[in-house]
């Protein structure tokens, strides 16, 4: 799926970490596609990799309530604070702030145009002291 507001495509290599969190993903949707008696599709575009309880795509206020019950476990758990709330969107923001690469790498890596990659960087530069 192509992205959108003008971002650039791109494709993140698959790494242990990634492939666990979407062989988890694909456990719980063949879980609730059994249970639900949904034959899964040939397609692959009709193989959504979140589904919601019923089988079908989740709405984005099921999203915005699930990352909310996410962060109020994470703060229970002393994970996080409540100081250090963040939302969805700010995800990208936080990823390519702590993506500890160079501008081009930056972008290369998140899509994003030079015009628009300050809004997401929050990084602040680590330079050397100036000479005596």
């Amino acid at each position: 799926m192509a992205r959108q507001r003008g971002s650039k495509d791109n494709i993140t290599r698959w790494d242990a970490t990634l492939k666990t969190a979407v062989d988890e993903a694909k456990a719980l949707r063949a879980k609730i596609w059994n249970k639900r008696g949904k034959a899964t599709s040939i397609r692959a575009e009709n193989r959504l990799l979140i589904v919601g309880k019923s089988g079908q795509a989740i709405s984005g206020r099921t999203w915005q309530n699930a990352w909310r019950r996410f962060l109020e476990l994470d703060i229970e758990e002393g994970i996080m604070t409540k100081d250090e709330w963040f939302g969805l969107h700010d995800m990208k923001r936080r990823g390519t702030t702590d993506t500890l690469r160079t501008k081009v790498e930056k972008l290369e890596a998140t899509g994003l145009s030079e015009r628009v990659l300050p809004v997401y960087d929050k990084s602040v530069p680590i330079v050397d002291p100036a000479p005596d």
